[in-house]
């Protein structure tokens, strides 16, 4: 396993020297203003927070949409005053907003409470049809009602206690858009490229698969404002191209460097790197609605197993990342459960839980992309080869786009995801992603009434130490009946150019204001 792993290392720095042959360094024009940032991938659908919410995405609508309240990621995670100048908790189920005056939208148009309240209200978010209950429906299910009081207050009522209430509106998806703009548009597709916010930046162009373009937004209200005059978020999927691209000048940023190539990239004329773990757990979803063997938890637990994350970790990422003690994240706080045990490597447990299981070698598919997250099908190879080992008979397929992996038939068994610590809570990570409204429930698993039960009261208790309990008893269920597994914190390494000043954040979002983004 140490050699196959090896191999890999050694195939993909050669393919990076190869790629970056022949380039001359440290060449810049200097006469465009425009901040070029080349990455993997641009955003499928949307940029708009609601409409998709991807690590591709949040690294441009961080820049274009803002919530009422701001998590500062630049001082510990901080909740301060954004759209909001203040708020207060009415009771437990009802919260009010005092607005700040004179914020403008990109259209010129001042934000008043009716937007808050169209942006939650039934047309886009609570109606039956609504577009962006698809994306914000495990984030803000619980609404019961938005009641603009006057010009500059805004009441929100929740369905039932809520212990995330206030945070819920200072993370994505409840960035607040233009309901002018917003009726004046073609609808919710083509509003959802472009949309109308009041950040730093606004759109002026999306192409797909080709770049997004952001302006930066001169009446912004704000102190941090954008510090580019243009930034350019470029397609290119090659990481050879990519680094060549930024030696020759011709990029200014540079996403997803492979942490095992970050040093030799570091040691570039004219370049260096930054970034390391975000708040996002990579791993994998389980499929066990269909016929294959992923039906009998034994197979799941079996394949969680077999996975040796410490090998992973110092062997392909060069321990630039680190390993979650299980699903949490310590940005948890009180929440964080220090003591819980991470799940074990032992294959020899793994080849008896197979055997109790009864499986007889039966195919089961694995779907990854080749790299939309770092070194993705070189961490699914690995890990193929792992399961192999135990005696799982996995077939690795690499897709094209993924609608190709989510594809809802017989043979989707295994798929790659990203868990995102949304709110610095189970419920924004954990929850969020295998709860009775996470989008996968009755297409990839089927919860037991008793998780989704565990789940709500997770949501609706607000004293900590009975959550912390909760929470823990949700940890043991998906032990013995995994719906996924958790291999790493996911690393997001950037390559910059040397007269670039800029300071990332540790999430997926890329920040170009003014705090970040220095002197350019």
């Amino acid at each position: 396993m140490k050699k196959f792993l090896m191999l890999l290392v050694l195939s993909c720095a050669v393919l990076m020297t190869v790629g970056a042959r022949g380039v001359s360094e440290g060449v810049s024009s200097g006469e465009d203003e425009t901040l070029v940032v080349a990455v993997q991938a641009l955003p499928i659908t949307a940029v708009h927070a609601m409409a998709e919410m991807s690590n591709v995405s949040e690294r441009i609508f961080y820049s274009v949409e803002e919530t009422l309240i701001k998590t500062d990621y630049l001082d510990d995670g901080k909740m301060k005053p954004a759209l909001a100048e203040s708020w207060k908790l009415l009771d437990e189920k009802s919260v009010e907003f005092t607005l700040r005056e004179g914020v403008l939208f990109h259209n010129g148009e001042e934000m008043t409470s009716e937007d808050v309240a169209f942006t939650f209200g039934s047309q886009i978010l609570t109606g039956e049809d609504a577009p962006g209950k698809a994306v914000g429906g495990a984030f803000l299910s619980n609404i019961e009602s938005v009641e603009a009081v006057d010009r500059y207050t805004v009441r929100i009522t929740a369905k039932s206690p809520d212990a995330l209430l206030i945070t819920r509106f200072a993370n994505n998806p409840t960035q607040i858009i233009s309901k002018k703009a917003y009726m004046e548009s073609d609808g919710w597709e083509e509003f959802s490229k472009m949309p109308v916010g009041t950040g730093p930046y606004r759109i002026v162009e999306f192409t797909d698969n080709v770049r997004i373009v952001l302006e930066r937004f001169e009446d912004y209200w704000g102190e941090d404002a954008g510090t580019a005059s243009k930034i350019e978020f470029r397609y290119v999927p090659e990481l050879s191209t990519r680094i060549a691209g930024l030696r020759s000048g011709e990029f200014d940023i540079i996403t997803e460097i492979p942490p095992d190539q970050a040093k030799a990239v570091d040691a570039m004329s004219g370049v260096k790197v930054v970034g390391g773990p975000v708040l996002n757990i990579y791993g994998m979803f389980f499929d066990e609605t269909n016929s294959s063997p992923m039906k009998d938890k034994r197979v799941r637990e079996a394949m969680t197993l077999a996975v040796d994350r410490e090998l992973l970790v110092e062997t392909l990422f060069s321990n630039l990342t680190t390993i979650p003690r299980n699903w949490q994240m310590r940005v948890f706080g009180d929440m964080y459960l220090a003591d819980y045990p991470e799940v074990e490597y032992n294959p020899q447990r793994a080849k008896e839980l197979l055997k109790e299981a009864n499986y007889q070698g039966e195919k089961i598919i694995y779907r990854s992309l080749p790299g939309y997250y770092t070194l993705e099908q070189t961490v699914a190879e690995a890990v193929t080869q792992m399961w192999q080992d135990i005696g799982v008979n996995v077939e690795l397929q690499i897709k094209e786009n993924w609608s190709q992996i989510t594809e809802d038939n017989d043979e989707r068994h295994i798929i790659n995801g990203s868990f995102s610590a949304y709110y610095p809570d189970p419920v924004g990570q954990f929850e969020r992603r295998f709860g009775e409204n996470g989008g996968g429930d009755g297409s990839f698993w089927h919860n037991s009434e008793q998780f989704n039960e565990l789940c709500r009261k997770l949501e609706t208790t607000v004293y900590t130490a009975e959550r912390r309990e909760i929470f823990k008893e949700m940890l043991d269920m998906f032990q013995s009946d995994p719906k996924g597994l958790y291999l790493y914190n996911l690393p997001m390494i950037y390559a910059i150019a040397d007269d670039v000043q800029w300071e990332p954040i540790p999430i997926q979002a890329m920040d170009f204001t003014v705090r970040a983004l220095k002197g350019f």
